[in-house]
Order: structure tokens, then sequence, then C-alpha cells
């Protein structure tokens, strides 16, 4: 009886291991649209998830990045405010109206999204990379401030986005970095 219930756990635990295998999937085809630089295919696609589900987190954090990436900035921000109201408890879409902050080149508004996204996640490292990041160029800019002579260094990297939201406890967050 004991390895029943056993081995019956451990087939639960594989059907939500694939379960969670499975879901990804959807959005892995806008992933590799967004790679592919084909937005009409990754607008297709979000359009999908939406009406499966207006609801879905990640459908609306990639629906904030479809955005940004074909210029609508303006749309996209409010897209992602609104994710902070539906989940203020979640950094990622705190991180990316920080990653729009910095590339517009407002280091102190960026600061501020990214504050937020620490206080709700103290420990989550894609958050403090960027954090890190941001220093470095305050820092930086400081520097040629006060040298205006010295050379000026190649124009800092821009901060990490999320593309979906991590489930804590059950899969980290997804790094992109190959």
């Amino acid at each position: 009886m004991k390895h029943c219930c056993a081995l019956s756990r451990v087939a639960g635990a594989f059907l939500l291991i694939c379960a969670v295998s499975a879901a990804a999937e959807p959005y892995d085809d806008v992933r590799a649209a967004f790679v592919a630089g084909d937005l009409d295919t990754a607008e297709t696609a979000i359009r999908a998830l939406l009406a499966e589900n207006p609801f879905d987190p990640d459908a609306r954090l990639l629906e904030a990045e479809w955005l940004r990436q074909r210029g609508s900035l303006a749309e996209a921000r409010a897209r992602l405010v609104l994710l902070t109201e539906a989940f203020p408890s979640r950094p990622e879409p705190f991180n990316n109206l920080a990653a729009m902050a910095f590339d517009a080149g407002d280091l102190a508004a960026a600061e501020s999204w990214l504050a937020k996204a620490v206080a709700t996640d103290p420990a989550y490292r894609r958050v403090l990379e960027n954090l890190d990041a941001l220093r470095r160029a305050r820092a930086a800019s400081a520097y040629r401030e006060l040298l205006p002579n010295a050379e000026a260094d190649a124009a800092p990297a821009p901060l990490t986005t999320f593309d979906r939201f991590a489930v804590p406890g059950v899969c980290p967050a997804p790094d992109p970095t190959p």
C-alpha cells in the first residue's frame, strides 16, 4: 500500500510537470515570433491566447511587450500599469516598466519601478541584476559629468524584461540567456 501511494504521488508530480510544460508551448510561439522579428505572427498568437483567456497574466505581459516592440510605448506602459494593479505582489510588470523607463533615459523612474519590483520579491535574480545594471549606468553617467573630457563609454546595455509570470514554488523564472 505504501508503494502504491508513493507511486501515485510520483505520477501526480509527473503530470503536474507535463501540464506546466504543455502550458508553456503557446507562449513559446509568441517568443519565437519576437526573436524572429515577426510582430504580425506574435500579434496573432497573443490575440488567440487572450481570446481563450482574457485574464491570462502571461498573455497580457506578452501583449505589453508586443506593444513596446511595435513602438506603442504609451499603450504598453498603460498595460503594464494595469498588470501592477492586478498583480501587485509580482515583480515582472514593475521590472518591465523599469526597462521601458531605462530605455527612455529616465533613470530615476527606472530606479523607482525597480524598487517596487524588489519590494515584491527581494531575492528575484533578474530584478537584482537589472538594479545592478541601472546603478552602473547611473555611476557611469555621474563619472561623465565629473570628467567631461573622459572618453565616453559605450551606451549601457538595456535592462532585461520578463515575458511571463513565474509561478513561485512551482517553476523558476525563465532564464532568457542561452
